[in-house]
């Protein structure tokens, strides 16, 4: 009789995977962590899908190692979003994956800008154009990386790579397909408008279904690899942000949460489907059919900590260090302020080249200052 849920979600840092009773009790779980490739100054941030099997499959073999796969009723996975990687037919990558923290794209985001029209774009996707989505690095690889273009069967999002691994079939969730810029969040297909501005057929995306439906059995040929049995249910996950929304209970219009990861966000749920463009603020698809949500994005929250305790904090660099020095400061960093924009910034910027900065510096200014400054300017 099957009695596990395995969950996975796939995020920038690492896979965390978790593995729940059918009443919804947590029973174990593990994080396997893997590496993301900066380049030309953190424009170019990347990362290798084998990299993100791998984590999955050890992940899998931790998790079920004194239990039987053979009662595992399903497994779904959530994952980062706005990611670009090209696969061939046979689902093989050709290259690294572009993730949302890329934003290599600018020029490229505002070709499209200006064949679409700002208004026009956000009333189609709900979002000002920005070079950290699938659009324009979709249009990038065209431009810079033609043999890659051109050999791209389909484009996909990291989740939907493990599930395709899984099952060999070609499927995103609608909350994942509405923050690529090549969807219409509220006629619910993808944008005949903006596929023609970045000049992609739609069978290159992949068929969008919503979270919570079944898309497909693990496939003999990886089943040993991945721990589990042929045969078992694959069920589709949604991208972390709207996962992490349903996570904490964001159900009724008015509701919102934080969420504090690499990047950090604040979102809201609600029945409207209209919203300000020039907000500085982004509308996405709720995983309640006819909700949306309203959010704003930080693109460098949970970063900022990592950045900071691995090269500035302590001569020891730990979380622990850190939380020590912040209480030894009082509120205000005495006039420090830190201001978080080492991957450029979304909302309400949207501004790939924003620049990071310590400001008010003093010369009685210490280390504890600048800890208690990060976390604020974070906050």
């Amino acid at each position: 009789m099957a009695k596990y849920l395995l969950t996975h979600d796939l995020g920038t840092s690492s896979d965390k995977a978790t593995l729940y009773a059918a009443n919804g009790e947590l029973l174990a779980h593990s994080e396997q962590s893997y590496p993301v490739y900066y380049a030309e100054g953190g424009i170019f941030a990347e990362q290798d899908a084998v990299d993100w099997w791998n984590a999955f499959c050890n992940n899998n073999r931790i998790l079920l190692k004194d239990r039987n796969p053979g009662e595992v009723a399903a497994v779904a996975i959530s994952g980062q979003m706005m990611a670009c990687l090209p696969v061939n037919k046979q689902g093989i990558p050709l290259r690294r994956c572009m993730i949302w923290a890329d934003g290599r794209a600018g020029k490229e985001n505002e070709r499209i800008e200006s064949v679409v029209g700002k208004d026009r774009f956000y009333s189609i996707t709900g979002n000002a154009p920005s070079a950290n989505y699938t659009a324009p690095k979709v249009l990038y690889l065209k431009e810079h990386e033609p043999a890659v273009f051109e050999a791209a069967y389909k484009f996909i999002q990291p989740k939907d790579y493990i599930n395709l691994r899984l099952t060999g079939s070609f499927f995103t969730d609608a909350s994942d397909a509405g923050h690529t810029h090549l969807y219409n969040i509220f006629s619910g297909q993808w944008s005949d408008e903006i596929l023609q501005a970045v000049g992609l057929a739609q069978n290159k995306l992949p068929e969008v279904v919503w979270a919570g439906t079944p898309i497909g059995n693990v496939l003999d040929s990886v089943a040993e690899e991945c721990a589990l049995l042929p045969g078992t249910l694959v069920v589709q996950g949604a991208g972390d942000g709207r996962a992490a929304m349903l996570g904490a209970g964001i159900l009724e219009k008015g509701e919102a949460y934080v969420c504090l990861g690499t990047s950090s966000w604040l979102s809201a749920a609600t029945d409207k489907a209209n919203m300000d463009a020039h907000s500085g603020l982004y509308k996405g698809l709720s995983l309640r059919k006819g909700y949306y949500i309203n959010g704003g994005t930080m693109q460098a929250g949970g970063l900022s900590y990592d950045w900071y305790i691995k090269n500035l904090c302590c001569d020891n660099p730990s979380y622990a260090e850190m939380e020590k020095q912040i209480t030894s400061v009082s509120p205000g960093a005495d006039g420090m302020l830190y201001m978080p924009y080492i991957l450029g910034e979304r909302a309400p910027y949207f501004d790939t080249g924003a620049k990071g900065a310590f400001l008010g510096l003093k010369a009685t200014h210490t280390r504890a200052h600048m800890s208690r400054s990060v976390m604020e300017g974070v906050a």
